[in-house]
């Protein structure tokens, strides 16, 4: 506009107090329909040559070698690139200390966490913290 305003948009928010909040933080984040070239672009690279699945079945791939790797303290079944298993607290402690990083899950009961495989998790990396347990 003329005096510097953002133009107007139409927000939707569930407490109308809150739209007059929202619209500049939507704006200042990128997510205007006229900027929808730069999240596009991501997403043109992320589904060519199918490079969204082969990150996917590779992130799934080192969950189940992990999960391989935990056996029996595993909590849940392993269908994607999340882990739920059971940890000692000195083990805990141990795998902390050596610098790997996962959440408490405490839904779970006591002493149970959270691992997560990613696109760029490597054999190695699942192999050592297996090796550190």
């Amino acid at each position: 506009t003329k005096n510097g305003a953002m133009a107007a948009e139409l927000v939707i928010a569930f407490k109308p107090g809150l739209a007059d909040a929202i619209a500049p933080r939507w704006h200042r984040s990128g997510h205007r329909l006229s900027k929808m070239r730069f999240l596009s672009a991501q997403l043109d690279a992320y589904f060519e040559n199918d490079l969204w699945l082969r990150s996917a079945r590779h992130a799934n791939a080192m969950a189940a070698r992990l999960a391989a790797g935990l056996g029996a303290s595993l909590l849940r079944p392993v269908d994607a690139n999340v882990v739920f298993t059971r940890f000692a607290p000195d083990v805990v402690a141990r795998l902390q200390s050596a610098g790997f990083e996962f959440y408490d899950w405490p839904i779970f009961g006591a002493d149970a966490y959270r691992l997560v495989t990613g696109w760029s998790t490597r054999e190695e990396d699942v192999d050592a913290l297996l090796a550190a347990l």
